[in-house]
């Protein structure tokens, strides 16, 4: 099993994490959208990058309950980029929005660049999805100082995450092609070899607890980006009743 870092973004709890998850979740209220503000495009964008977060972790608890762990690992790397970019919204605020979308224009360059290699019309695809994806290229978006934080190894260690980029790293080598993944149901000793049916560490990382953790610190900064900060005392008891971290964690820019 790997270790969990703690101090925000994922910490050992000492009540039940599950009990906690459900807490969090009674605090997102039907009409929650009132408390966001239109016009403020962290808000906006926070939004979707914290229902990302609680539907993942609802993914995963899901795979959990059914005894499959090893299946939550790409599950548990988006749930890190998620709750980290939510926290980087709440601290930075249109300057992150910025940065996203001259990310945003540069991937539709690529994919543009992958449609014409592979002689793909845009005429094959619906009308408005077409527009859209245009107006994003011909957007005019200057440079923004702070790009390198697309790189998530480098948003980690501006918020001082350093210790969780092995782990990232770890869940990463699993969740793409790779020979960690694949070696997860075979082991190739010198005396012989034994295949698996069921992978050999089924819980890479404790589900329920990183989840917790996770999903408090995503709300715990997306609250910071709400009309009235409704969570705050709510927040506040959680934190103290599973052992985390009740503050915002502040960049350190790293040169």
């Amino acid at each position: 099993m790997l270790p969990v870092a703690c101090g925000s973004m994922s910490c050992m709890t000492t009540a039940g994490p599950g009990t906690g998850i459900d807490r969090l979740n009674a605090l997102i209220a039907p009409d929650l959208w009132r408390e966001v503000d239109g016009m403020n495009r962290a808000a906006v964008v926070g939004w979707g990058t914290t229902f990302h977060v609680v539907h993942l972790v609802q993914a995963i608890r899901t795979l959990h309950a059914a005894g499959q762990c090893h299946a939550t690992v790409p599950l548990l790397r988006s749930v890190m980029e998620y709750a980290l970019g939510t926290m980087w919204l709440a601290d930075a605020g249109e300057d992150a929005v910025d940065v996203l979308n001259r990310r945003l224009q540069g991937s539709k360059r690529k994919l543009r660049a992958d449609l014409e290699l592979d002689s793909i019309s845009l005429a094959d695809f619906p009308a408005e999805a077409v527009r859209t994806f245009m107006d994003t290229l011909a957007a005019q978006l200057p440079p923004h100082p702070d790009e390198r934080l697309s790189a998530f190894r480098h948003l980690l260690q501006e918020y001082g995450f350093e210790k969780m980029i092995p782990v990232y790293d770890v869940i990463s080598g699993h969740t793409h092609l790779s020979l960690e993944g694949a070696q997860e149901f075979f082991q190739d000793g010198d005396a012989e070899l034994r295949l698996s049916q069921q992978p050999r560490h089924n819980e890479l990382m404790p589900c329920e607890d990183v989840c917790l953790g996770m999903q408090f610190d995503t709300m715990l900064a997306y609250n910071e980006l709400l009309r009235t900060r409704p969570w705050t005392a709510q927040l506040s008891a959680i934190a103290e009743d599973h052992g985390l971290p009740a503050r915002l964690v502040a960049r350190r820019p790293v040169s």
